[in-house]
């Protein structure tokens, strides 16, 4: 078996918490896990996980002993069942901030748990892991792609971590299908694996690589060779198939019994053929339909319907004989498909599921027409399927949606056996979410009807939760929003008046785009739109709708995310970072073709959503002007609302709510927690960041097992670094200048016409990003600066350095107001006297020119008002030396000081001295 040292460090659990853990997995998943009996368990905290930690159970049901992984957290507990989505489900919820410490244990836990349709993907990480065959195998002539021993064990290498581009990457060594590959992986700090690139290195033949563990709940099984996919994928297709072939089969007959509402187009044929066949089937006549080689368009969301339809009401040699569409040329173009007409086949299959053109489509078109074979396409949606094919089309099938009625049907179907008495007592909704996919792991699992049923519910219920945005502030716990909440609240009024009847939905704005620098809530905001509406709520990604590979990989990604968000009307699709899709203004000849592609896809998404649907869109982007305009037009996100970074008033309130979320959820507070001194501190940051400091000041006082205090949050806000040890060590003189220097900010602002009203803190504890100390303030509330507002701004920021020279002299001024750093007090200085000079028109010289590039006499001038403003504060300072020297001796002792305890340090030497 796989090991999964040194990633994971198990413990044991007592039975009784091991037995509630098991409980809640059986009330999310009553289907599998209900009457089950806890044998065992143990638990491995994570070091990439604060709050979640790994679960092992193995328990007994009445068909034996069996084993579970799950991941338990704050928000519920998630089965690791093959799929990615619970481990997702947790990076979100922790807020996952991958380092390079905890990266490759990542990896390694992603991979083990990970599962496809070849089984798992197994890391082969030392030469150790790969072992020889039961028996000796020989390497005949033919079989040159089978690896000896020694060559397989050479390909190990461990998981190695280096970062690049904003994420972490590795290479691997990966056994997977019988076959050893070499891989690249990259891994977005979020959590988010993306493999790079893949090379198969050969076939392990006999050779015995480690054995993941099943993650089906079924008998455990002991180490297997590696030639196989593990036992809980075996024959797992045909089944699967099978399934999808009996739900078809419903569905179908259900259009051939009401033909007037869900075919259209050739519906006077299909009464034709109705008439003749009376005495068949639904299914038969759609056989004998294809026998007069009809051209037939099969609206559906199941991929490759016209597939499965083909194998149930063809001939299987002509099922079998058919001619399909394939990729115009693969690995280039697998967007458009192409099909070869000829003399003798009986059927053709197009899937417009799979390919969003058709090559030379008139002329495809002409050659079905009168070739001698029926045709079936399958589509998402009509307007899929290219005007050439739907001119010639004799039927349209809509498949219907599954509801109470086609569910009964389908289910007797998969499971020989109709529903128990009674299971629509506790409501049927939750069938209209069904998709065939659903029925298949019941019916592997060969469960008895009743468990079935329960796991049918469950998935689906599972999924619609993720659509439900229960959780998270409504709007009106969102503040700092603006103009954007006026916005929200009218759109919110229209969606429930559609709802009502009161308006009709094409009356409803069906497009927004929201503006709004990194975490200031656009996500927040339109979530709290979908949970005061109480529709669903699906969130999309350009970027990740890129990283799913080449062209066809990424439009495909995109279309998926909007047939879902369709299937959940009235439902918001929320699309982040859409600026990744591109806009045509700014491309280069390199990738302009590409997105070109991209762009008119997501317009063709866009424009297929029905005007009077019950669907909106909602983009996301931090910079508007990277959005295509043509997707801001009428009719499309033509509604642009930018989000501005909250004021104090917003951030108090925003600090209220997660501090009131921390009690909610059994947290405490200390009773000198100041929402509002803490708001003047985090000034200029955003919702987002004051979340990430409530959960990190609880994060420090769990550490030392006390409530949270307003020291916590502070240490948070001004990023102190957790361990004493972990930044720069500076020496009493060090620290004696520094204070110095940060004295001189202070004393600066207290001198001012403020009077240190905006002082929030000066601190000289060294930062991980290598600052030595910093003073904060909060900008004033007006509007308008005049001449002297921003001379005296000027002054402060050069206050540090002319501290130093009233305090050590000019020829021992250190460099700390210098350096690369386009935020270091030099640099600020200088756009601030530019800001004066050139486009504010406020110079001495009179000069109401507005300019971005200085003159070489404007450089003068922009050099003058610095040294004017750099002579007038020292000559301040050197008046104020008793003042400067409490502030400096004070910073000295205590390293960090509030507004407060500064403006009242300075009042102690205005009463000392008056």
């Amino acid at each position: 078996m796989k090991g999964t040292e040194p990633w994971a460090s198990w413990e044991p659990v007592g039975a009784e918490q091991g037995a509630k853990v098991l409980e809640r997995l059986a009330e999310e998943l009553p289907g599998i896990f209900a009457d089950s009996k806890l044998i065992a368990s143990r638990c491995s905290r994570l070091a990439f996980y604060e709050s979640h930690h790994l679960m092992e159970l193995e328990f007994v049901r009445d068909h034996g002993v069996e084993r579970a992984f799950a991941l338990d957290g704050p928000q519920g507990i998630a089965w690791l069942n093959g799929g990615s989505t619970p481990i997702h489900d947790a990076n979100d919820a922790e807020s996952l901030a991958l380092t390079e410490e905890t990266a490759a244990d990542y990896v390694k836990f992603f991979f083990y748990f990970l599962r496809a349709d070849e089984g798992a993907f197994v890391l082969i990480e030392s030469e150790a892991e790969v072992g020889p065959a039961d028996g000796v195998v020989a390497r005949g002539e033919d079989e040159g792609e089978v690896l000896t021993l020694e060559e397989a064990r050479t390909k190990a290498r461990p998981v190695l971590i280096r970062r690049a581009d904003g994420r972490w990457h590795t290479d691997v060594t990966v056994a997977y299908g019988g076959v050893l590959y070499s891989a690249s992986v990259a891994v977005e700090p979020d959590g988010n694996v993306e493999m790079t690139d893949d090379d198969p290195i050969g076939m392990l033949g006999g050779l015995v690589v480690p054995h993941a563990p099943s993650l089906a709940v079924q008998t455990r099984t002991g180490d297997a060779s590696a030639d196989g996919a593990p036992d809980d994928a075996a024959g797992d297709a045909p089944r699967d198939r099978e399934t999808t072939e009996a739900v078809v089969a419903v569905l179908l007959e259900d259009v051939f019994r009401e033909p007037d509402t869900a075919i259209r187009a050739g519906s006077a044929l299909l009464r034709h053929f109705n008439l003749e066949t009376q005495g068949r089937k639904p299914i038969g006549q759609l056989t004998r339909l294809l026998e007069s080689k009809a051209t037939v368009i099969i609206e559906s969301d199941i991929p490759f319907v016209e597939d499965v339809v083909a194998q149930l009401v063809a001939p299987a040699r002509t099922a079998r004989d058919a001619v399909r569409a394939s990729a115009l040329q693969p690995g280039y173009d697998d967007l458009r498909c192409e099909i070869s007409v000829n003399g003798h086949s009986k059927l053709y299959l197009l899937s417009f599921h799979a390919y969003r053109g058709l090559f030379d489509a008139e002329r495809a078109a002409h050659d079905l027409t009168f070739s001698d074979g029926a045709v079936l396409i399958g589509c998402n949606r009509i307007s899929d399927v290219p005007e050439q094919l739907r001119r010639i089309a004799d039927i349209i099938v809509t498949f219907p949606s599954i509801d109470r009625r086609l569910f009964a049907g389908i289910f007797e179907s998969v499971f020989d056996a109709a529903p128990a008495a009674g299971w629509d007592a506790a409501g049927t909704d939750w069938t209209h979410f069904l998709v065939p996919g659903d029925f298949h792991m019941a019916r592997r699992l060969a469960l008895a009807p009743e468990d079935a049923l329960s796991v049918l519910r469950d998935r689906v219920e599972a999924r619609l939760k993720r659509v439900t945005p229960d959780d998270g502030p409504g709007l009106n716990d969102l503040h700092g929003m603006g103009e954007a909440r006026q916005i929200a609240e009218d759109l919110i009024a229209d969606i429930q008046a559609a709802q009502t009847g009161r308006i009709p939905w094409s009356a409803v704005d069906k497009g927004l785009l929201l503006v709004g620098s990194p975490g200031t809530g656009k996500t927040t905001l339109a979530r709290a739109i979908a949970k005061e509406c109480g529709v669903k709520f699906v969130v999309a990604s350009a970027a990740k709708w890129q990283s799913a590979g080449a062209l066809d990989a990424h439009l495909r990604a995109m279309r998926v995310d909007f047939a879902e968000a369709q299937r959940y009307a009235p439902a918001i699709l929320f699309i982040d970072e859409i600026d990744s899709v591109g806009s045509r203004e700014n491309l280069d000849d390199r990738n302009g073709v590409y997105q070109t592609e991209v762009i008119n896809a997501l317009l063709a998404e866009i424009q297929g959503i029905e005007s009077t649907g019950s669907l909106i869109v909602i983009g996301a982007t931090n910079y508007a002007e990277k959005v295509d305009p043509a997707l801001r037009r009428a009719g499309r996100l033509d509604q642009v609302i930018e989000i501005p970074l909250p004021n104090v008033e917003g951030l108090e309130r925003i600090f209220g709510y997660h501090l009131s979320r921390y009690r909610a959820d059994g947290g405490e507070l200390a009773p000198d927690v100041d929402a509002r001194a803490l708001a003047e501190l985090a000034f200029g940051l955003t919702g987002a960041d004051v979340e990430f400091f409530v959960r990190g000041a609880a994060r420090r006082a769990r550490r030392e097992n006390r409530t949270v205090g307003q020291n916590d949050l502070v240490a948070e806000v001004t990023r102190r670094p957790r361990r004493p040890d972990s930044a720069p060590l500076l020496t009493p003189a060090e620290m004696h200048r520094v204070a110095v220097h940060e004295a001189g900010h202070t004393v600066a602002r207290l001198i001012s016409l403020t009077q240190g009203q905006d002082l929030t803190f000066a601190s000289i504890i060294p930062r991980l990003d290598g600052s030595l100390g910093f003073t904060a303030a909060v900008p004033t509330n007006t509007r308008v600066l005049t001449r002297r507002m921003m001379i005296e701004e000027l002054e402060t920021v050069l206050a540090g350095r002319a501290s130093e020279e009233v305090v050590f002299g000019a020829d021992a001024i250190g460099g700390g107001a210098g350096g690369s750093s386009a935020n270091c007090d030099l640099a600020v200085a200088t756009n601030l006297a530019t800001l004066i000079v050139c486009q504010s028109g406020l110079g001495d010289d009179g000069l109401l020119r507005w300019t971005i590039q200085p003159t070489a006499e404007q450089d003068e001038k922009i050099d003058d008002v610095i040294n004017a403003a750099y002579r007038s504060i020292r000559g301040r300072l050197q008046g104020c030396r008793s003042l400067l020297d409490r502030v400096t001796a004070a910073l000295e002792e205590k390293q960090e000081l509030s507004g407060n305890e500064l403006r009242l340090l300075a009042d102690s030497v205005d009463s000392a001295t008056g």
